[in-house]
């Protein structure tokens, strides 16, 4: 073969692993909860505002996009005259209810980093509650985020920084408002499809009473789909991090999605055929936890980068004394007792319930740290699919 020729078949090739690997990064999304909290602090010591809670903001706009989805549906279908949708229709109900969430999926951003999540890092109304890492913060080891120049020197040079926000007191990436949506709507999938696969199974009336068991068995499988993207290109295999609490925010856009439209308090709902937006707001306060917080639920990380993160969070002073490095807030462990799965929770909070439990049981090794499922504590938050009078359908 010509040297020209295998000239051209490597440029080529190059090219396409280039454009493979951008594409991969604009999935990839890394975020530092640590520096945000040391603004904060060095804020409070000078007298001045720290990071303001964006629950208001946030949600209005969360609001509006249900409400524009709604309207955009409801017209779309007006339109077609004779070949409307109509949710009201027991043969049409399917169509009509994937019609409202694509659209709504669209709005929202989808798979990409779009819609939502980057207007919340880029809308200037958020400027007093949001805080961006440049230079990468306690990522900064890894060198320029987002070079192209610099994508074969590892895996972390093709991701990028999220902002961070402040929900409450929990600081927020803004990469994990994508997961809720986007992710979120991939493990309700997931969940539905394993309860109608169950609902199936049982067969007689007599056997329904173990649809309990069918419900937590679909709970726990959707909540295990997070798990293999965090070990592939989403997490280690993309950005050399895995994130619990991306895996966290996939769990709780899960209960979005199954409040969305058959919950007890859903935020639309078919009437007269057309959809409309209840009473019921949406409210990110319902839904965020510690447990989305990285610098509570803290990452694990491939090989060096690991030992660099904690020498750049130990450098921000922000963990309290006789505390391992991360949570760097104090009883962190605690806000993530909640925490549905073990596979949700850092090891390092891992590590500390289990010395807890062989103390105070030496004559037995603990099974499980497991935490009941959400189904179980909060059953009404994800009704079963498709959820017509309690009746399996």
């Amino acid at each position: 073969m010509p040297l020209i020729v295998r000239a051209r078949r490597f440029v080529w090739g190059r090219a396409c692993l280039v454009a493979g690997l951008a594409s991969t990064a604009s999935l990839a999304a890394e975020v530092d909860n640590f520096t945000p909290r040391l603004h904060d602090k060095t804020q409070k010591a000078a007298g001045k505002a720290p990071l303001s809670d964006a629950s208001a903001v946030l949600n209005g706009e969360v609001n509006r996009l249900i409400a524009d989805a709604v309207a955009t549906v409801n017209k779309a279908n007006f339109m077609r005259n004779r070949g409307r949708i109509r949710c009201d229709v027991r043969e049409q109900v399917e169509a009509a209810e994937s019609e409202i969430i694509e659209e709504f999926l669209r709005k929202s951003g989808g798979q990409l980093v779009a819609g939502y999540e980057a207007w919340v890092d880029e809308t200037p109304v958020l400027e007093a509650s949001r805080l961006s890492s440049p230079d990468g913060g306690v990522y900064r080891h890894r060198g320029v985020f987002n070079s192209v120049t610099r994508l074969f020197e590892g895996p972390f040079q093709f991701a990028r920084i999220s902002s961070t926000v402040k929900i409450g007191e929990h600081y927020i990436g803004s990469d994990k408002l994508g997961h809720f949506f986007s992710h979120g709507w991939d493990y309700y999938r997931s969940y539905r499809e394993e309860i109608k696969r169950g609902a199936e199974a049982l067969g007689p009336p007599s056997r329904q009473g173990e649809y309990g068991k069918v419900l937590r068995y679909a709970d726990e499988q959707a909540a295990k789909i997070g798990v293999a993207q965090e070990e592939g290109s989403y997490g280690q295999g993309g950005t050399g991090v895995y994130s619990y609490g991306d895996l966290n925010a996939n769990y709780q856009g899960m209960r979005f999605w199954a409040d969305f439209i058959h919950g007890d308090r859903p935020f639309v709902t078919c009437d007269g055929g057309v959809w409309k937006v209840t009473a019921r707001a949406f409210d990110w306060n319902d839904y965020v936890s510690a447990a989305m917080d990285e610098g509570v639920n803290c990452s694990r990380y491939e090989g060096n980068t690991g030992y660099a993160v904690r020498k750049h969070v130990a450098e921000l002073g922000l963990t309290p004394a006789g505390q391992a490095w991360c949570p760097v807030e104090k009883d962190g462990c605690e806000k993530l007792r909640d925490v549905p799965y073990e596979w949700m929770v850092t090891p390092v909070c891992q590590a500390i319930w289990r010395s807890f439990r062989v103390q105070a049981e030496p004559e037995r090794e603990p099974s499980s740290l497991s935490k009941p499922s959400l189904l179980k504590s909060n059953a009404k938050s994800l009704p079963s699919y498709p959820h017509r009078k309690g009746k399996l359908q």
